[in-house]
């Protein structure tokens, strides 16, 4: 399976997800500093797809060792996620996980430009929103939202 490319909206969120961990594995607990190689951007449901690729709440901040092991036992993963965010929430991500989705150009950017805004204001701790361009794009191929 070829590698995907990481995209400036991948590294947007990748830091948007640590911030919001405050730079701490979410579980095994150990701090980092901001911007270490050591912690990772952990998609419970992989970046292949776009719907959920860049949702808040389909990643989390996981160091080398958690995301390995995490990722080598998807039951151990899932129910970590399901404490998480809830198996009704958890049921939605995989439903839209599998959903198709496309996007522009003009909507990469969009999304790009959305993330960097939230990156360039969200403070230590605090949540970010997935992108309008998801939102929308997912409200009208699905019915979930």
């Amino acid at each position: 399976m070829a590698k995907i490319k990481i995209t400036s909206q991948d590294k947007h969120f990748s830091i948007l997800v640590r911030q919001r961990a405050r730079w701490k594995c979410e579980y095994c607990y150990t701090q980092y500093l901001p911007n270490s190689a050591g912690l990772h951007c952990s998609h419970f449901f992989g970046r292949a797809s776009k719907a959920t690729r860049w949702m808040a709440d389909n990643a989390a901040a996981h160091c080398f060792g958690c995301h390995q092991k995490l990722g080598a036992n998807p039951v151990l993963f899932r129910d970590w996620i399901v404490d998480r965010l809830g198996k009704n929430r958890v049921e939605e991500l995989q439903i839209l996980h599998n959903t198709i989705v496309k996007f522009n150009k003009q909507d990469l950017k969009d999304i790009n430009e959305d993330l960097l805004a939230q990156r360039k204001e969200q403070k230590l701790g605090e949540e970010f929103e997935t992108p309008a361009v998801i939102l929308n794009e997912i409200i009208r191929t699905t019915a979930i939202y």
